[in-house]
Parts: C-alpha cells; sequence; structure tokens
C-alpha cells in the first residue's frame, strides 16, 4: 500500500516538474514573430508554359511566385506534380538546380511586393500522347494571409507532329518494252512524334515485280512482298526503310505506274504533300536507248 502511495507521489512529482518546465519554454512561433523572423505573407503563383506541348521535344514551364505581403517571405518553396506521359528533365532558378523537381526553393526571404521565378523543362517522349497535367503549389514559413492564390493546375494536349515521306526512284526514266528497270521505294519519318501503327500502301499497274528485297531500321517497316499494302508497330523520328525491285512490263503496255503512299494514324502531318509519290513510267518502243523500227511490209 505504502508503496502505491509513493508511486502516485513520484508521478505526480513528475507532472507537476513537466508543467513547471513548459512554463518556461518559449513559443518559438511566436518569438520569431516578434523578432521579425515570420510574419504574414499574401503568396500568388502563376505558371506559363513556353509553347504547345509536342511528343518528341521539351516544354519549358516558366513559374512565378509573387508575394503581396505584407511581410516578407521566409522559406518560400514550391512542390510540383506531373501527370501523363512526360517527365521532368531539368530546372533552372531553384536553390536544388538542376533536381529541383517535384520540390523547388526559391530565394530566401522572398521580399514583400517582389517576386521570385524558376524555369522546369519537361521532356515529352516521342510517343507520349493524350495530355499533360501539372498541379504546383507554394508555401512558406509565413501565415498565407489569403489562400487559394498559392495554387495552378495546368491540363494541356500532347500534339503528335509526324512527317512521312514516300518516293520512288528507279535507275532509268522508262522501261523498255524488252527489258527490265530497277526501283527503289523509300519510306521516312521526319517528324519529331513517333507515328503509331502507320499505314503503307504500294501499288503498281502495268508491270511484273521480282527480286523484291528490303533494308529498313527495323524489320517491321518491310512487307513480306510487293505490291502490298501494310501496318507496320511504329514508324520512330528517322525511322527509314528502302524497298528494292526489278520491273518488267506486261505486254502490249505503253505506260507503267507505280504508288507509294504512307499515312499516319490520328497524328499531325506536318508536310501531307510528300505522303505519297507517283512515278509515271513510258514503255516506248526502245532498245538500249535506240528506237526500233518495224520492219517495212514486202
Amino acid at each position: 500500500m505504502r508503496s502505491n502511495k509513493l508511486l502516485q507521489t513520484f508521478a505526480t512529482a513528475l507532472l507537476l516538474a513537466a508543467c513547471a518546465a513548459a512554463s518556461v519554454v518559449p513559443d518559438w512561433a511566436t518569438v520569431l514573430k516578434a523578432q521579425s523572423y515570420y510574419g504574414a505573407v499574401d503568396l500568388q503563383l502563376s505558371a506559363q508554359l513556353s509553347g504547345a506541348v509536342r511528343a518528341g521535344t521539351t516544354t519549358d514551364v516558366l513559374v512565378t511566385l509573387a508575394n503581396a505581403g505584407p511581410d516578407d517571405a521566409h522559406g518560400a518553396h514550391t512542390r510540383a506534380v506531373l501527370r501523363g506521359d512526360v517527365q521532368p528533365a531539368a530546372t533552372s532558378g531553384c536553390n536544388e538546380d538542376p533536381a529541383g523537381f517535384p520540390l523547388c526553393t526559391l530565394s530566401t526571404p522572398l521580399p514583400a511586393g517582389g517576386t521570385s521565378d524558376y524555369l522546369l523543362r519537361v521532356q515529352v517522349p516521342p510517343s507520349a500522347r493524350g495530355e499533360i497535367a501539372l498541379a504546383l503549389s507554394a508555401a512558406s514559413w509565413d501565415d498565407e494571409t489569403r489562400p487559394g492564390q498559392e495554387l495552378v493546375l495546368l491540363e494541356l494536349p500532347i500534339e503528335a507532329h509526324v512527317d512521312l515521306r514516300s518516293s520512288i526512284l528507279c535507275d532509268r526514266p522508262y522501261l523498255a518494252s524488252s527489258g527490265s528497270l530497277s526501283c527503289q521505294v523509300t519510306l521516312q519519318n521526319f517528324g519529331s512524334a513517333t507515328a503509331l501503327t502507320p499505314r503503307f500502301a504500294f501499288a503498281v499497274d502495268g508491270a511484273h515485280l521480282f527480286d523484291f528485297s528490303c533494308s529498313s531500321t527495323r524489320a517491321d517497316l518491310c512487307p513480306p512482298a510487293l505490291p502490298a499494302q501494310w501496318t507496320s508497330a511504329v514508324l520512330q523520328s528517322n525511322d527509314t526503310a528502302v524497298l528494292w525491285f526489278q520491273l518488267t512490263a506486261d505486254p502490249g503496255v505503253e505506260m507503267v505506274t507505280a504508288n507509294m503512299t504512307a499515312l499516319g494514324t490520328g497524328e499531325i502531318e506536318d508536310y501531307p504533300s510528300d505522303n505519297a509519290d507517283t512515278m509515271f513510267i513510258p514503255v516506248p518502243l526502245f532498245r538500249d536507248g535506240f528506237e526500233v523500227m518495224p520492219l517495212a511490209a514486202h
């Protein structure tokens, strides 16, 4: 019984001591504010993109933080969240540069009436589609007097620009009726974005093809044979496929027509005029460059 009373007495003493200690520990936030370390601020955050968000390129976001006061902002910083098929590349203007994502600490203190900004570079992969969403928030160690203006949300579509090109080239501008002609078709994508499931079609009229071969940056760009229509999984930026073949004219044909077309599926085509190429190949009565005269009637 005596031991329980001793324990109660000891616990009461500890509690009284803790209360006494608490009464002498200062409220550091109040003390710092009283010494003008912390105060009241009105942070206002804004963000502006450098232009359209395009697949296969980088996009710069200019983030600006303003302090309308009345006091200087201490420990001013922003936090960013990216959504979509994009990645942060680098920052410029943060204490953490070039890795000021997701946390970017700005100039400290940020004076009342002053602004501070930094650049966030975002990498948009060539195959990215949909939209980019960037959420930003700002805070400091001070009291925020007008909450709500320190939040920004940007949502923009990702533009996929491709430049699909088709070209046909033969070693002569004509096809002798009794000879053959060597030709090649070249397919390329000079756009910044990857063409997803592009469609290709090659057709020839008035001739027979043989000795077909194909060379490309990736195997799935080549069809198994020509003439043909086929779909590739992707046509990446700077992808190239070259198709070689021989032509012989069909009997009685005076003109051979060859056509190659490359089309994207949903992308923005920068130069539609070079998606397709058509070659008209005359079949004169020539042999080795000399006209064959018909025999005179007897």
